[in-house]
């Protein structure tokens, strides 16, 4: 499944760069039935390896260099596809064919996983690598009711927060200011020798 989805993310990112395109429904219209021929799994195994070659693409439009490849061995699972109950992860992989992973936990996570059956934290598209199953926890925040608010002042030499509770705070900046400044000196230098 690992290796299928790096084929999968790699004909997609060169599939975009041949259409000279990032549009998401140009890639699926393009590329999807030949996909589905070829490895059928579940539409949403597609999808999420579309977002990550869009992602890979529009990196690589940005900072140029060689077209990008996927070498690292992942899948990224959209919610519609896998159950977790907190102890194992069923995922959808094929009509019919679901693969079965029992999760192993260190107290830190166990934290985060209670917390979810408790229903305060939502979770994401997870991703499965060769060794981990990264499961992205939400928090659910209630926008409507903050509790407070902060003030932020930012300039070069510090950042100061004010908060609606009588709370402040200040972060020197002024040794990044200073680094920035050596930085800056060194390279016109050395551009100019």
């Amino acid at each position: 499944m690992l290796s299928d989805y790096q084929e999968i993310v790699n004909a997609c990112i060169k599939k975009l760069v041949k259409l000279r395109t990032t549009s998401l429904k140009s890639l699926h219209d393009a590329i999807y039935v030949e996909l589905k021929r070829k490895y059928s799994y579940q539409i949403s195994f597609y999808v999420t390896a579309y977002r990550v070659a869009i992602g890979a693409v529009k990196a690589w439009k940005k900072r140029g260099g060689e077209v990008p490849e996927v070498k690292s061995l992942f899948v990224k699972v959209s919610p519609l596809a896998y159950k977790f109950d907190g102890e194992t992860i069923r995922i959808s992989v094929k009509p019919r064919k679901l693969v079965h992973l029992k999760l192993l936990f260190g107290s830190y996570q166990r934290k985060f996983v209670d917390a979810w059956k408790r229903g305060e934290l939502k979770i994401g598209e997870i991703i499965i690598n060769e060794q981990y199953v990264l499961i992205p926890f939400k928090w659910v925040v209630n926008l409507l009711e903050p509790k407070g608010a902060i003030a932020l002042d930012i300039n070069e030499e510090n950042i100061t927060a004010l908060a609606t509770d009588g709370g402040s705070s200040v972060i020197d900046t002024s040794e990044i200011k200073r680094k920035g400044y050596v930085q800056h000196t060194l390279k016109r230098e050395s551009e100019s020798k």
